[in-house]
């Protein structure tokens, strides 16, 4: 890990990479609230971590207005009020690569605004909200999370080790994060998690989530949540049977909850 640029971030909407055409994006924000305590013989002030400050929010995609019809700015956002599972991914200085961080969440877009009145090329501004009152991520307080599959394709299962996010076992669930950008037909994703970091170790425990998508030609977004409750093994990993598809391109990734 190591200082790095924003010019190493790459963004994720709904299936559809909008990088290109992305400028700046954010604030990525995770609010807790800390207690200070100090008593009449104290000589430190005390700090208590209480709850989070409501949901993690995501910000603004601040982009360039252009109108492409299957995956321009104003053709995927034109029309706010939908909701979007969201990926920022940050390379530590390249492309994001498996074991950087990823900030994930789904978030309603409350609002779309180009703006032509400065000199130069037209902007445009995209909002996200709060997540929607359905969502699967409200008994979770935080987004940071690992990149488990950077945008790449994928074309058979995976014997490689995984990660380690966090140094050990936790036991207060996660969720997983899937964007499928491209594919030429059926396929089932799924995460791994394992006590050591070795093939055999990742076969033997199985999957952690499996994915419901299963429809690699279109693009598509998913957010699969475990119980607040469950264990997660210190290792993690990204997983693939192959269905009727030869390739597929995916970006995998996962939040523990802790």
């Amino acid at each position: 890990m190591g200082r790095t640029h924003s010019k190493h971030g790459r963004l994720y909407v709904g299936g559809y990479e909008l990088s290109a055409y992305v400028l700046q994006v954010g604030p990525l924000v995770n609010e807790w609230e800390f207690d200070e305590e100090a008593t009449l013989t104290s000589n430190v002030m005390a700090v208590l971590g209480g709850l989070g400050r409501g949901m993690p929010r995501f910000g603004e995609v601040n982009g360039v207005f252009d109108d492409t019809a299957t995956h321009g700015l104003h053709a995927l956002h034109s029309a706010p009020g939908s909701s979007h599972v969201v990926t920022y991914a940050q390379g530590i200085g390249a492309a994001p690569a498996q074991g950087d961080p990823v900030f994930c969440g789904q978030w309603t877009q409350t609002a779309y605004m180009p703006d032509p009145n400065k000199a130069g090329a037209v902007g445009a501004r995209i909002v996200f909200g709060a997540p929607p009152s359905d969502g699967a991520l409200l008994d979770y307080g935080r987004s940071w999370g690992v990149l488990l599959h950077p945008n790449s394709a994928i074309t058979g299962a995976n014997s490689d080790p995984g990660v380690d996010d966090y140094g050990a076992a936790t036991s207060a669930g996660g969720f997983g994060v899937l964007h499928i950008l491209d594919g030429d037909g059926t396929a089932t994703i799924s995460i791994e998690a394992a006590a050591t970091n070795t093939d055999t170790a990742f076969d033997n425990a199985g999957a952690l989530l499996t994915f419901d998508t299963t429809d690699m030609t279109t693009p598509a977004a998913e957010i699969k949540t475990l119980a607040t409750n469950a264990t997660v093994e210190r290792y993690l990993r990204w997983q693939v049977t192959l269905g009727s598809a030869t390739t597929l391109t995916a970006v995998i990734a996962f939040v523990r909850g802790l």
